[in-house]
């Protein structure tokens, strides 16, 4: 399955609080023994999904949380090597989703 043969969904959780966050889940990348926890599953109501890890807020020289524009800035901790590498990734683990879920959207 594309770029993570080996990638795995675990411990899938629902989540209806927020806007388009739908669910909570882990990834295994059992070669490595590893698990990230706690992805996130979006989906807007017009049917645009992506999958991404939380985000950890950007904090200043000051020990503050950076803002942009009055909202908290959130920094990137998983960087892809391509545009290509992300859509792989994501194609990837959406369809590990709708496995488990049976496409139930």
């Amino acid at each position: 399955m594309g770029i993570t043969p080996h990638s795995t969904v675990k411990n899938f959780r629902p989540w209806s609080g927020n806007r388009t966050l739908r669910a909570y889940f882990d990834i295994l990348l059992p070669g490595f023994d590893f698990i990230i926890q706690d992805w996130m599953l979006h989906e807007t109501a017009n049917g645009s999904r992506w999958v991404s890890p939380q985000a950890l807020p950007q904090i200043d020289a000051n020990g503050t949380i950076r803002k942009i524009n009055g909202k908290k800035a959130y920094k990137q901790h998983i960087l892809w090597e391509s545009p290509g590498a992300r859509e792989r990734f994501t194609a990837d683990i959406l369809a590990q989703i709708d496995a488990l879920t049976d496409g139930m959207r």
